[in-house]
């Protein structure tokens, strides 16, 4: 694992110009001023126009009754269940209760964190120390160079905090999954999905392309940092361009593809036949993440194009 060291960084004065700061008082106050504010924030109001209005509406075939149990008090047992799913081996927040000292609390400690998990539903309040977390920046894959931003925040949270958001999520995915809320879109982030599905689908359109000889564009996009305080002043777009190949398929010769897909819970692909129809779907795209304050990772995209090709005659 790569390892880094901020004893110096790179900072950006007024004037746009690069500062290479040293003392080390200074290098930990830039640093928790980096990842405090390297998020944004999402707390303001945008109005919603255009395509997007009705979308943010409530939707007629959704019964709204169906979230109303979301923030009951659980019983005891659910929420000892909650503990015994907790995983081992995770890193602690700054208090440094592990999930395996929750799992062996006596009974009696038991019943007074069930007594205060239930409290802090009634009463809709977090106290102020699970609010507190530890975060531990590591390397990209790419030379630190005393960048900040050449470096991944990851945030460790009390683990009964964790415990507790677990407990709504799970409520949460259950009441999605059983009113089909998320429709067919949505693929792995409720209980027993799984990426197999899109990467089948993904397999039959190439498949499909090189069976009929179809142009194909497919376009790969990974989330970067979401609610990035600067992406409003960013002009967003594509121009779209693709290094092709050509490739001579004679009669009777086997032509092999190998694909190798891979799926996560942040991308997206977008597949059409045209590239200006993968323009035109990235523009629309694009205002959706303005809306959102999402951003997209540009160094991560990948395009995929198929040219439709000519057999030669004998």
């Amino acid at each position: 694992m790569v390892s880094i060291s901020i004893e110096k960084i790179y900072k950006k004065d007024h004037n746009g110009n690069e500062v290479l700061i040293t003392d080390e008082n200074q290098v930990m106050e830039e640093t928790n001023r980096h990842f405090q504010t390297v998020a944004g924030s999402v707390n303001r109001k945008k109005p919603i126009q255009g395509r997007w209005k009705e979308q943010y509406k409530p939707q007629p075939h959704i019964n709204e009754n169906i979230y109303s149990g979301i923030m009951d008090a659980p019983s005891y047992d659910e929420w000892l269940d909650i503990i015994r799913q907790l995983s081992n081996g995770k890193a602690t927040g700054p208090s440094g209760v592990s999930n395996e000292m929750l799992k062996h609390l006596s009974d009696d400690c038991n019943h007074i964190l069930y007594y205060l998990i239930c409290k802090i539903i009634e009463l809709g309040y977090l106290p102020k120390q699970w609010k507190e977390a530890t975060v531990f920046p590591i390397a990209k894959p790419k030379p630190f160079n005393c960048e900040l931003s050449n470096s991944r925040p990851i945030t460790l949270l009390e683990t009964t905090r964790k415990a507790l958001i677990s407990l709504l999520n799970r409520r949460l995915a259950i009441i999605l999954k059983d009113n089909n809320i998320l429709k067919a879109n949505q693929f792995a982030g409720l209980p027993k999905q799984s990426t197999f599905e899109p990467i089948r689908i993904m397999n039959e359109v190439i498949q499909d392309s090189i069976d009929n000889n179809n142009e194909l564009w497919i376009l790969s996009q990974d989330m970067g940092k979401a609610y990035d305080p600067e992406i409003d002043k960013q002009q967003l777009g594509y121009n779209i361009s693709c290094i092709s190949k050509s490739v001579v398929q004679e009669e009777g010769v086997l032509n092999q593809q190998n694909v190798s897909i891979m799926a996560y819970m942040d991308d997206t692909q977008w597949i059409t036949d045209e590239k200006s129809k993968l323009e035109k779907m990235l523009y629309i795209a694009d205002t959706f993440y303005r809306l959102n304050d999402i951003q997209i990772n540009k160094e991560k995209s990948e395009l995929m194009m198929r040219s439709t090709t000519e057999k030669h005659q004998e």
